[in-house]
């Protein structure tokens, strides 16, 4: 039920390990950064990002193992266009290591 939830939910929802690769994405995220879903998974955040949002990024990943948090990041599609977005960050801490939690809306 939860993932059937996540994956049709209007906003972009992907998780993230402690060094910023994205380990699952919903449907909605490829969109985002007009790309599909093989070209995504276990690549780093900062490629689907502008410049300007690695430091937002950097602190998501800093920040969101102690505490919920939210942040401005401005994703880049593969044509070049940006997608200015809000998200929330929370942890979760699992056997194997931290799983970082994201959902971005417009």
């Amino acid at each position: 039920m939860y993932r059937l939830i996540v994956e049709t939910m209007m906003e972009a929802a992907f998780t993230l390990a402690s060094d910023g690769s994205i380990r699952f994405a919903n449907a909605r995220f490829p969109e985002f950064v007009g790309r599909p879903m093989a070209q995504i998974v276990g690549r780093p955040l900062q490629e689907f990002i502008t410049k300007e949002s690695f430091a937002a990024v950097e602190s998501l990943l800093i920040v969101s193992p102690k505490q919920p948090i939210t942040r401005r990041l401005v994703f880049r599609a593969a044509d070049g266009t940006t997608v200015p977005a809000h998200i929330s960050a929370n942890v979760i801490h699992r056997p194997d290591g931290v799983t970082i939690c994201v959902v971005a809306s417009t």
